[in-house]
């Protein structure tokens, strides 16, 4: 009979408490992704290229999964106590039946261990398929092959995911376990519905409201700009302005709710004000951790979700081979490899040396229609840029059409008078487009006192692999200008390589040049492809993607099941109000739309707080972490992840409307208690 007993409440535990128990499972799901990570497909790939990096990256996993483990224990901590508070009346029964201390605490232990082992079932398989989407996924879009792809189980991860849960329940559960169960039957059985009083005089002055908002005003200020996150004093500002500006705003609410009350109200509105005013007052420091909460798993989500519709690196050379042409050649047809290139070609590039008067240069014009520009921010970096642009690279015509061809793009037609400006890809599209502005204006440079026209498009396609040589600035000129400027001993020749199209529809990307990579390794050729771009690519997707989602679901789940859980808590210590309600004459349906109006506002001051807060924070960190493989895309980046924050609005509803239910049941056997009364 004990058993079932243990059973019964288990399952009862479980429904009463559905939004706690949803949240145990997704935090199993979340654990088990995070340390699985190492045993993922496109893991495994990324550490046969950037084995260091990764290391470095899975030194981290343990770090974020103590630190979760730490915030997840407080999430434990506020719904045991809850569960408590709320099973109270039936601990003081048992007890008043004759159940011994020692059985009624080892029944709590044993129904939350039943708890804990239903959320395992059901979070584990869900962990599991969601690690296999993500791989399929994955592999999918990078070209490794689903044929690759091998189904895993990692047991390590679900024995520390469950060490990890178990162990801060026990411990945590045994400490209130112990509280409650020592406690006298007639104490457990009385019905102290009321919560603590607080001296409120003073508190309602609009000092803490206004200085709330000037205080994150700064905060909003100073993360806006650029540099922020190179200098730690400011870091340290910004966070010591946007907290206390976030307590001293929740503190200053209860001004705004007093001014309300004092407007007349029919119906409910009243009550249900007085409540809220009292609720957000008492636990105004509460509500507002809960907010930076939310304010950190916002911006954590939007950052990780969109950095990972982050554009891959284009393709436009697979390999880069530096050597004689001849030598070259002869060893990759030794290999039998030559005839899995559908284009191979001779990039052509030189340094046009300025020094001991080898020849002039010289791009004042082009300065100087720069300068005539509205003033930008793109506009002062181009005239530091070109301040130092003194001696630059040249880059042969019919090269970089051989480039151009392999891209399937259009040839460029020069003249022996004109000339190309070449742009690192990297710079951002508003750069480039800053520059072609002051190109339109009919811009010469001088080359050995000969004028040069310089065309209004920006060229910007890497001429070649990967980080082989790195070109911020070159000029593209005719195949005889060339030969003209650049000596045959200061010509650095390349030679790039096209995989056969063929190969790659039939193996995928990854497995075409895997197959390749192993034949050229015993050449002894020295040689970049484009796999080592695509493998760093990945490698930041996963460290600030992965990680950043993992801790913005972590901070989500534990932010919104506190702020709801410590919503239920409060209205069961004010029950006897709505007793008195009902006593008044409401109806369930009265009490049950006040119940639901709280619920709205109780969740919507901490959210809608930090959602205006991670407008702010995202560009922060967009301009402080976003790595410099993704600067150029971080308009894009800032774009989607304001986006996602519409989205995780969703989320936040679905959090409201299983509280709202809860309150409703609540409100429902407050009246059924009443009528039995």
């Amino acid at each position: 009979m004990f058993y079932n007993l243990i059973k019964r409440n288990s399952k009862s535990d479980r429904k009463e408490n559905s939004l706690y128990f949803a949240s145990l499972i997704i935090s199993v799901v979340a654990f088990y992704v995070i340390l699985s990570i190492e045993n993922q497909d496109v893991m495994k790939f990324i550490k046969s290229m950037e084995s260091d990096a990764v290391q470095k990256l899975l030194i981290l996993i343990p770090i974020f999964y103590v630190f979760s483990l730490f915030v997840l224990s407080f999430l434990v901590f506020f719904t045991t106590r809850y569960q408590m508070e709320r099973r109270s009346h039936e601990f003081g029964l048992y007890l008043m039946m004759g159940m011994k201390r020692s059985r009624l605490f080892f029944m709590l232990i044993a129904e939350d261990m039943v708890n804990t082992a239903v959320a395992f079932l059901a979070g584990f398989p869900i962990a599991i398929l969601l690690t296999e989407i993500i791989s399929l996924t994955v592999s999918r879009l990078i070209g490794l092959g689903i044929l690759e792809h091998h189904f895993t189980i990692t047991w390590t991860a679900v024995l520390w995911t469950i060490v990890g849960i178990v162990l801060i329940k026990i411990v945590i559960l045994s400490v209130l376990s112990g509280i409650t169960v020592n406690k006298e039957p007639y104490v457990l059985i009385k019905n102290s519905d009321e919560s603590e009083k607080k001296r409120t005089k003073g508190q309602g002055s609009p000092v803490f409201l206004l200085g709330g908002f000037l205080l994150l005003g700064i905060a909003y200020f100073l993360g806006v700009r650029k540099g922020l996150w190179e200098q730690m004093r400011s870091l340290l500002w910004i966070l010591l302005f946007g907290i206390t500006g976030t307590y001293l705003l929740f503190k200053g609410f209860y001004f705004l709710f007093q001014k309300a009350l004092k407007k007349k109200r029919k119906g409910l509105r009243t009550f249900t004000l007085r409540q809220l005013q009292e609720s957000v007052f008492l636990k105004s420091g509460f509500l507002a951790s809960c907010s930076l909460l939310l304010l950190i798993a916002f911006c954590c989500l939007s950052f990780g979700i969109s950095a990972t519709f982050s554009q891959k690196p284009e393709r436009f050379t697979d390999f880069t081979f530096v050597g004689e042409e001849q030598e070259v050649k002869e060893k990759l047809e030794q290999a039998g490899i030559m005839e899995q290139f559908q284009n191979f070609y001779q990039m052509e590039l030189s340094f046009l040396s300025t020094f001991e008067g080898e020849h002039t240069f010289s791009c004042e014009e082009l300065l100087k229609a720069i300068k005539e520009l509205p003033p930008s921010e793109n506009r002062d970096i181009l005239i530091n840029n070109l301040g130092y642009l003194d001696a630059p690279y040249i880059i042969k015509l019919s090269s970089y059409n051989q480039l151009l061809k392999s891209a399937g793009k259009e040839p460029l037609v020069l003249k022996e008078d004109e000339v190309f400006l070449y742009e690192d890809p990297r710079m951002s599209e508003e750069y480039v487009e800053t520059l072609q502005e002051a190109l339109k204006t009919g811009v010469h440079l001088q080359i050995d006192g000969q004028d040069y026209l310089m065309k209004e498009k920006v060229m910007s396609y890497d001429v070649v692999t990967d980080d082989k040589i790195t070109l911020m600035d070159a000029l593209i000129v005719e195949d005889s200008v060339f030969e003209i400027l650049c000596e045959k001993d200061s010509t650095q020749s390349y030679w790039n390589a096209i995989l056969n199209d063929k190969i790659i529809e039939n193996e995928g990307l990854i497995k075409g040049f895997t197959d390749i990579n192993k034949e050229l390794a015993k050449t002894g050729l020295e040689y970049e492809s484009y796999m080592e771009n695509m493998g760093r690519h990945l490698f930041y997707i996963v460290s600030e993607s992965y990680l950043s989602i993992y801790l913005g679901v972590v901070f989500l789940i534990i932010a919104n099941t506190a702020i709801g859980t410590q919503f239920l808590m409060y209205q069961g210590k004010t029950g006897k109000r709505y007793q008195a309600l009902f006593a008044l004459g409401a109806d369930f349906s009265k009490a049950s739309k006040s119940g639901r109006t709280q619920v709205c506002w109780y969740f919507f001051l901490p959210a809608g707080v930090a959602a205006v807060s991670s407008v702010f924070g995202i560009q922060s960190m967009t301009n402080g972490l976003l790595s410099s493989y993704f600067e150029e895309q971080q308009s894009n980046i800032i774009v989607i992840a304001l986006l996602v924050v519409c989205l995780i609005a969703v989320v936040e509803w679905v959090y409201i409307r299983t509280v709202m239910k809860n309150s409703d049941r609540n409100i429902h056997a407050l009246l059924e208690r009443k009528r039995d009364e």
